[in-house]
């Protein structure tokens, strides 16, 4: 607040003491004015959350201390402040109004928020799409060639259905990431070590009786002999295959990279039978526009990720022993990426999507109250469809807007049950799916339906707050709606 307004504000408590009664109540009505007005007015009806804070402080703490010393009561001053043709009604209900918006910023800002302390997260999918056409223009313009020659040994040896430029340049971005992040701990860390962690989560995902203990042994062995080796300088940085193929068992045996070291296998295919040192020039180039894109992405996505840096600080020591440790404790360079990963899968899921007839939303279970602890969703099978039992609940005002707009709603428990889902999906042209998940999953999830030929479409949630990973007693989230009737639309169905 600006010097005189301080200097106003300091007047109050000289005139209170020398006032009677009335004048007292009169004072205090005009400081509380005073006060909101200053915000409303000075700030053109455009206060911060930080001001909002503040000024709730200058309100509820200082106005009972004055009311308790002038012997007034607060029902004297409301009265007094409803005279005249001050609008004092609809400043209270917009001051606290955002006040209520600034609690929820501070409940749900976790990791990164896709709305940036305001109301929708809009403008970040007009930001994001612009990026990501950026990148994918930089990567074309270092690695266009390197692509060329991915895609044409793709053909020739049928390793897999053709997928868009853009993914492959997504992917060789996803390389630079890893050898820059990882490559350090995956060379300090002993072999024993590496196939201890491979084989316990091949036992997690075979044997749901021994998932917790092989989760708790993970959990402990990331914690001591991983996660204090991650981000070290790597002993050699020089490119072979054979370091490729190390860093990807690395990536693979931590149980947190299954779809992008399915990825980077087929990279690592294609640079074993280039002409020696052709891969090494590769490897330079990707690394110097990784450089460009962390450099870049701060800047201009950075303000969706403002919290990454103060969770890995004050709250990741605390996961050390967890078994999702590496997952949660990634950079904010990673949440940049899944960004713009994102954005340019929905580009390569894209043609296909529109041809399909029927929609079906596949939502995570953090969108219920309480993560679903009292929800009384229909279960049938794998299907876990919303009743509408609580009026207040995100997935019923989803189940609402799909009931209008003819598409169906289904809760995925977890992630870890996502590609149970998907397979009564494989290889079905009719059916477009858009799969709801957090930042951190959706790029694994959108490869999970690329590799099942699935057409889809990602949508994020606004943030995070599962309790399973993020909040001890777990935030419900949300999506952005007018973004999800944009998908639905893209598959050339009317919306109503």
């Amino acid at each position: 607040m600006n010097f005189f307004f301080c200097c106003a504000i300091s007047g109050y408590p000289i005139g209170i003491a020398m006032a009677g009664t009335t004048a007292r109540i009169v004072i205090i009505k005009y400081f509380l004015l005073n006060v909101i007005h200053h915000v409303l007015f000075n700030r053109k009806g455009k206060a911060d959350s930080r001001t909002c804070v503040s000024v709730f402080r200058l309100l509820f703490v200082l106005t009972p201390l004055l009311l308790s010393v002038t012997g007034c009561n607060l029902f004297q001053v409301l009265t007094s402040c409803s005279e005249g043709n001050f609008p004092v009604g609809k400043i209270i209900s917009w001051y606290l109004s955002l006040f209520h918006h600034y609690q929820n910023d501070q409940m749900t800002h976790i990791t990164y928020d896709l709305r940036c302390g305001g109301r929708d997260s809009n403008s970040f999918y007009q930001e994001i799409s612009g990026f990501a056409t950026e990148v994918n223009v930089r990567i074309e313009d270092r690695l266009g060639a390197t692509i060329d020659s991915m895609i044409s040994f793709v053909r020739e040896n049928s390793l897999e259905r053709p997928r868009s430029r853009a993914e492959y340049a997504v992917e060789l971005l996803t390389i630079g990431m890893a050898w820059d992040r990882y490559l350090g701990a995956a060379q300090r860390t002993p072999w024993i070590t590496t196939m201890l962690l491979q084989r316990l989560y091949n036992i997690r995902r075979s044997n749901q009786r021994l998932k917790p203990v092989a989760d708790s042994l993970r959990g402990i062995i990331s914690g001591r002999c991983i996660v204090p080796r991650i981000g070290a300088p790597a002993k050699d940085s020089s490119f072979s295959s054979d370091t490729l193929k190390l860093l990807i068992r690395w990536l693979g045996a931590t149980g947190e990279f299954k779809d992008e070291t399915r990825r980077m296998q087929s990279w690592y295919l294609f640079f074993k039978h280039q002409q020696p040192g052709y891969s090494g020039s590769v490897l330079k180039e990707v690394l110097a526009v990784f450089d460009w894109f962390r450099e870049k992405s701060k800047e201009r996505l950075g303000k969706y990720t403002t919290g990454v840096d103060s969770f890995l600080k004050e709250q990741h020591p605390a996961y050390r022993h967890r078994e999702d440790v590496i997952f949660c404790g990634k950079q904010e360079v990673e949440y940049h990426l899944n960004m713009v990963g994102a954005e340019i899968m929905n580009r390569g899921f894209a043609p296909g999507y529109r041809k399909t007839t029927h929609k079906t939303l596949l939502v995570p279970g953090c969108m219920r109250p309480n993560d679903g602890v009292s929800c009384k969703a229909n279960m049938e099978g794998m299907n876990i469809t919303c009743t509408g039992c609580t009026p207040e609940c995100r997935v019923n005002r989803l189940r609402q807007i799909g009931l209008l707009n003819d598409f169906d709603v289904f809760i995925v428990p977890h992630s870890s049950g996502f590609t149970q889902w998907l397979k009564r999906w494989e290889n079905n042209e009719e059916t477009g799916l858009i799969a709801v998940a957090c930042l951190l999953n959706l790029v694994p999830g959108g490869y999970e339906m690329r590799e099942l030929n699935i057409p889809a479409q990602c949508l994020l949630l606004d943030f995070c707050g599962c309790r399973k990973h993020w909040h001890p007693r777990g935030i419900v989230t949300e999506v952005n709606e007018q973004r999800l009737l944009e998908l639905v639309q893209l598959a050339g169905h009317r919306l109503n």
